[in-house]
């Protein structure tokens, strides 16, 4: 199964992660789909690990990637590759 899940990994969203870098710092945005996260839109965070395909639902996943991700309150939380961007 987790090579079935390699595959549609990377016929979904190809080989490339965004370029997403682990321990780089990015500014996350929760584009408004959580409001416990939306306090923390606007804040540079820090790229942990990417999940692993099943920490996740990858196969119904249309965001990319997801990420964990450390807030400025030292708090970590999982985000989308769309929800992160360069600073």
């Amino acid at each position: 199964m987790k090579a079935m899940r390699k595959i549609i990994k990377t016929l979904k969203y190809g080989r490339k992660k965004m370029g997403i870098k682990i321990g780089e710092k990015y500014t996350f945005d929760s584009h408004g789909s959580d409001p416990n996260y939306n306090v923390y839109s606007g804040e540079t965070v820090e790229v942990i690990r990417a999940l692993e395909d099943d920490e996740y639902d990858l196969l119904n996943s249309d965001f990319g990637i997801m990420y964990k991700i450390k807030l400025s309150n030292g708090s970590i939380i999982d985000a989308f590759e769309d929800e992160l961007s360069t600073n």
